[in-house]
């Protein structure tokens, strides 16, 4: 996350760094600095957090140089005495700002006291990319999590991305509010029948209905589905960024491939989005593992011509599938989140964004490169103890 601090806003962001032991220090730099902040998380051999590291402990290259640490502190959520929040209404409005040619600035969300000690969790579904059957399956995993995993420390977001981003249910700790808007689009866009009490309010079947039209209009999806999808995860990023800790948002696609110019541009803009918010991406293939059988399955013509049997066409089809994971594998790398492609158990996926929200240390240097030249600046951060990992972003990108 990179910006350039000043005055009040400067105060703002370094009292968020202060650290732990002396919360009521506040230093303010009166100069336009700008301050670069990342989240670590440093584990031991065994997987377990390392707890009192100073920032003595840490070292911070940039581009092989090393840079000055300027604050440190350790964020630790716990789930012990947590009250729900029955809705904190930080994505009001979201849906309009994604196809603006130039987003206006979002509205201030609640301010970081209203949601400290908590995780910040987005659900996004891809419905454009999946069957209905594989939308069933990620509902119906995110439906356990909330009934067995879901903590009054967690407040979690649904939403859905077609030709528009739809809100399903803003940030809440409220588990029946959660599993209600699951609920709702395992509806209209798995295979799930309707409940038994079909009573909705108004806002569940205006919900519903966008839904059906979003997905009813599908040229335009045809065009830009890449762009619209990327361009959702830039928007949600934009919109949490005021926020001062790690978000995490859960992106279940059936694959996105990047093609042409215009996409890498995309690409870009919303790993840059998601870094200088703090937001990790866990991208989750709803394709889950498969088999490539040589021509091809049901779902598509058999292969013609020797390269059925000269294992050409297999070859092509096993890079097919590469290409369309290799975005997801970005987006998580360069955002400091995990994909998970390849298996059928969706729970690790909900049990990675726990553990790495649970305990992380927050640190902030100002960059001895001041040249704004839109580059991509690589970042190392290394712990001066043995047997320790540590878990970080690669980079940002220069103003």
């Amino acid at each position: 996350m990179r910006f350039t601090a000043v005055l009040a806003a400067t105060a703002l962001v370094l009292s968020s760094l202060a650290s732990a032991q002396q919360p009521e220090r506040r230093p303010t730099f009166r100069s336009t600095r700008e301050l670069v902040s990342v989240d670590v998380v440093v584990r031991d051999r065994a997987g377990n957090i390392v707890r009192g590291l100073t920032a003595a402990d840490f070292e911070i290259r940039e581009d092989g140089r090393v840079q000055e640490i300027l604050g440190l502190s350790f964020q630790e959520i716990s789930d012990a005495d947590r009250r729900p929040i029955t809705s904190a209404e930080l994505l009001a409005g979201i849906e309009e700002r994604l196809m603006e040619p130039a987003p206006a600035a979002p509205p201030q969300p609640l301010s970081a006291a209203d949601v400290a000690g908590r995780r910040l969790i987005v659900l996004l579904f891809d419905t454009s990319s999946m069957q209905p059957e594989q939308v069933q399956r990620a509902v119906d995993s995110a439906s356990e999590f909330v009934a067995e995993r879901m903590s009054p420390a967690d407040m979690v977001a649904v939403a859905a991305v077609s030709t528009t981003l739809n809100v399903l249910v803003d940030f809440t700790s409220d588990r029946t509010a959660v599993a209600a808007a699951l609920a709702r689009l395992g509806y209209t866009e798995g295979t799930a029948t309707p409940p038994p009490d079909a009573s909705t309010t108004q806002t569940d079947e205006d919900a519903a209905a966008a839904m059906d039209e979003a997905a009813a209009d599908t040229s335009e999806l045809d065009m830009f589905n890449n762009d619209v999808r990327l361009r959702a995860l830039r928007t949600l990023a934009e919109t949490l960024a005021p926020i001062e800790q790690k978000k995490a948002i859960l992106y279940f696609s059936a694959g996105m491939e990047r093609s042409g110019q215009d996409n890498q541009v995309e690409l870009r803009a919303a790993i840059n989005a998601a870094v200088r918010g703090h937001v990790s991406i866990y991208p989750v293939d709803t394709r889950g593992l498969q088999a490539l059988p040589p021509g091809g399955d049901a779902t598509q013509a058999s292969g013609r011509g020797q390269s059925l049997f000269s294992g050409r066409g297999v070859a092509r089809q096993f890079s097919r599938l590469a290409a369309s994971q290799d975005t997801l594998t970005s987006l998580a790398a360069d955002t400091g989140g995990r994909a998970f492609t390849d298996t059928n158990d969706f729970g690790e996926a909900f049990d990675r964004v726990q553990r790495d929200m649970s305990a992380y240390y927050l640190l902030g240097y100002s960059s001895t490169n001041t040249v704004k030249d839109g580059r991509f600046r690589r970042i190392q951060v290394r712990v001066k103890r043995d047997g320790v990992r540590v878990e970080a972003r690669a980079g940002y990108f220069a103003e």
